[in-house]
């Protein structure tokens, strides 16, 4: 038995990188781990729906059943017109449960989470604000 590994509640040999980061809450540790997954899972799929969807951010519920996973879509306009982000989210919607099997085939939780799916206006703000501020610069 290596230094760093320790026996679990049934005597079983826990390698180190079991052991939780200190002080990081759980919830936090998941929400990351459901991040690079879906991330990787998203990029994968084939509908053409999805062509340029990035995942943004995850939010787990503190019982982790439930996560809102947050996208994005990276075209080239401002902001992505209404019609343009339904039809991602049907998209998602309708890749859900592949996901949710895929997520359950490389995470190692109790309960796979339910997906729900958002459009993250947040980058597009982002990019507003910072278009008003370089504006702003340009006229001092």
């Amino acid at each position: 038995m290596n230094r760093k590994d320790r026996k679990g509640r049934g005597g079983e040999v826990l390698p180190a990188i079991a052991e939780p980061e200190r002080k990081v809450p759980r919830r936090l540790r998941v929400e990351g781990e459901i991040f690079e997954q879906m991330s990787l899972a998203v990029l994968a799929l084939e509908d053409p729906r999805l062509g340029s969807v990035t995942v943004t951010r995850v939010q787990m519920t503190d019982d982790l059943r439930l996560a809102r996973v947050y996208v994005h879509s990276g075209g080239s306009e401002p902001e992505a017109d209404e019609r343009r982000q339904r039809e991602i989210l049907k998209g998602l919607s309708s890749a859900g449960q592949r996901l949710r099997r895929t997520l359950g085939a490389t995470l190692d939780l109790r309960y796979v989470p339910d997906l729900r799916f958002f459009y993250d206006t947040g980058v597009d703000h982002q990019r507003r604000i910072d278009e008003l501020l370089a504006e702003i610069r340009e006229q001092k």
